[in-house]
């Protein structure tokens, strides 16, 4: 009987530190929505597959390990870039195969293995973090400039959220058009012969554009830097995924929050704080009214809806209406 304890692993190679990352799927580290072997274990690293045969890991988080918040930092741009190996299966891992449940049945077993290696995890971040692009021979940078690589990546990064921010709002599914400059506004004349859904394709479009241009120049996916930051930063939202997101810090906006059922944006006195139905501790979850009213989950308590409208009202000095509205008062 085969000792391992599963195909998808980590295995020291030597002394010196050097871990073998391995996968029966390449995919495993190309899908920056989930977690593989090594970033499950070593919370904040990513890893970015360039090729067949390539692949990089570098690190999400901030140098300064107190800084919670989204913005990029150069170092995140540093990473060790190696060869991504396709080998076939050995016979020890044959063997965990033939006795795995999962794996031991029909075409289960994979074809082949994937692995890389890299050095010695708190060595790689440790270098990584203070940009000392000699401390590894693969380590490396697109840029090598520290500053330069630090202004881009911060302008691609604000660029980025900026037209993610206006197509929440956009949104015709679940944002709210409001706040937004006059030549974005679908009621706006300047708009004559555009609606709202072709502003928000126009939105898209150019958030999409930016990241085609932050993975050109910095050699990363944002959203695979994205993600991995919003893990380091224990972020959990277990009706989202994370790129439904916004990042008001990056953005500079304050009083802002976003729905944690659909994401949509609004400033915070405009979202709702609904009581969870089962719970002993009246825990909420904020929510914005359309998502209070359709309670698609059914988990809100009964009347809950209502007295979350009553409560923020009273709390902002409004007076809400029967249909569920308010008017901000003066």
């Amino acid at each position: 009987m085969s000792e391992l304890t599963g195909l998808r692993r980590l295995e020291p190679s030597d002394d010196s530190g050097v871990v073998r990352v391995m996968s029966p799927r390449s995919m495993d580290f190309m899908d920056y929505r989930q977690e593989n072997v090594l970033t499950r274990e070593y919370t904040g690293l990513y890893t970015e597959v360039v090729n067949k045969d390539q692949i990089r890991v570098g690190t999400a988080t901030h140098p300064e390990p107190d800084n919670e918040s989204f913005a990029v930092h150069s170092s995140n741009f540093v990473y060790y870039e190696t060869e991504l190996i396709e080998r076939e299966l050995t016979d020890e891992e044959k063997d965990f195969c033939e006795d795995s449940i999962y794996h031991g049945f029909g075409d289960s077993q994979p074809d082949s293995m994937f692995e890389f290696s890299i050095p010695d995890v708190e060595l790689l971040v440790e270098a990584i973090h203070d940009e000392r692009l000699g401390a590894f021979e693969c380590l490396t940078a697109r840029n090598p400039s520290h500053e330069t690589r630090q202004e881009t990546a911060s302008v691609l990064q604000q660029n980025i959220e900026s037209e993610r921010f206006r197509a929440t709002k956009l949104n015709t599914r679940k944002g709210y058009p409001i706040d937004l400059e006059l030549e974005w506004d679908p009621e706006d004349s300047h708009n004559d012969g555009r609606n709202r859904s072709d502003l928000y394709e126009l939105a898209s479009t150019r958030s999409d554009s930016h990241m085609s241009d932050f993975f050109t120049v910095l050699g990363v996916e944002y959203f695979t830097f994205f993600f991995a930051r919003a893990r380091a930063l224990g972020v959990h939202e277990p009706y989202l995924k994370l790129w439904s997101i916004t990042p008001f810090d990056v953005l500079g906006v304050e009083g802002w929050a976003y729905c944690r059922e659909c994401g949509a944006v609004a400033p915070e006195e405009q979202l709702l704080h609904v009581e969870l139905r089962g719970r002993d501790d009246d825990k909420t979850v904020r929510v914005c009214e359309r998502c209070a009213e359709k309670d698609l989950r059914n988990h809100f308590v009964e009347d809950g809806v209502e007295k979350a409208k009553d409560e923020n009202a009273i709390e902002n000095g409004g007076q809400r209406r029967l249909v569920g509205e308010y008017d901000a008062g003066n």
